[in-house]
């Protein structure tokens, strides 16, 4: 039986291209092109991978994908580097390519860039055996593929395969949120959450002394209560409350003018703290 080899998908033809370049700060491989084929076949990444030195190496990306292995054989071989992989996707970091984003310690989005997750597929001939062979093979390699996306973006696996069954292309905000990235200079940072306010704090009892007390009893015209009050140490609430009573209580009964409620009151700032 005749096999193609196994792609994710096939894509219009375009130049491959991985280059290498050693002027910069550290390091950088420009991964462009569909994966596997030329240049960017793994022995070729290999020999390319050998010639960095230096602790640091930086990936550029712009690709639709290809072949799903030679994507597999270059995201081991950076993670087998022991080197820091910075990862940049500069257009599109799709399919196979996407597998090679998630060797990076670091993984950024620029504007307007996208990586897309979806399961592997291929194009086979032969008996229906050969087919259903096929089909097994593929969801083993799917299951595969998923625990990549979902130990470095610490999705569950669960969540990974339905991204890769409905086919999903993930912006740079997206890709933030889901793991897929770790920065996207052009996404706007999300106002932090404010903090509640804190709820107002009950209103203290009134400090109690005597001779507010006294003075209170002696505006509600009721002077002989002051000494109970003050031998009991009843609340200043409690003492408001009751001569506020009587004071109404003589108000209804009768014309002559009294004190009043605000009278009762009155006294509650000008002795308040006073001992």
């Amino acid at each position: 039986m005749a096999k193609k080899p196994y792609n994710f998908r096939e894509r219009p033809p375009s130049q491959p291209a991985l280059r290498f370049r050693n002027g910069t700060a550290a390091p950088t491989l420009e991964v462009f092109g569909p994966i596997g084929e030329g240049e960017t076949e793994s022995s070729n990444f290999k020999a390319e991978l050998a010639k960095v030195d230096g602790p640091v190496l930086n990936i550029e990306i712009n690709s639709y994908g290809g072949d799903l292995f030679a994507g597999v054989a270059i995201f081991n071989m950076l993670r087998g580097s022991g080197k820091t992989i910075n990862v940049k996707v500069m257009g599109v970091a799709a399919s196979a390519a996407s597998i090679i984003a998630m060797a990076g310690d670091s993984i950024e989005m620029l504007d307007a860039t996208y990586q897309m997750v979806h399961r592997a597929s291929t194009n086979s001939s032969g008996n229906s055996d050969d087919l259903r062979q096929a089909a097994d093979e593929l969801e083993q390699f799917n299951s595969s593929l998923a625990d990549i996306y979902a130990r470095r973006t610490c999705q569950s696996k669960a969540v990974i395969e339905k991204m890769m069954t409905d086919e999903t292309w993930l912006d740079p905000d997206e890709a933030l949120a889901k793991g897929f990235a770790t920065k996207a200079p052009g996404v706007k940072a999300k106002a932090p959450t404010p903090t509640p306010a804190r709820s107002p704090e009950p209103a203290r009892p009134e400090a109690w002394n005597a001779q507010t007390v006294t003075t209170l009893c002696g505006y509600a015209k009721h002077p002989q209560l002051a000494a109970g009050f003050i031998a009991n140490k009843t609340p200043m609430a409690d003492v408001r409350a009751k001569l506020l009573a009587l004071v109404n209580a003589t108000a209804s009964t009768s014309t002559v003018s009294g004190p009043t409620t605000a009278d009762v009151y009155r006294t509650r700032n000008s002795h308040r703290g006073k001992k």
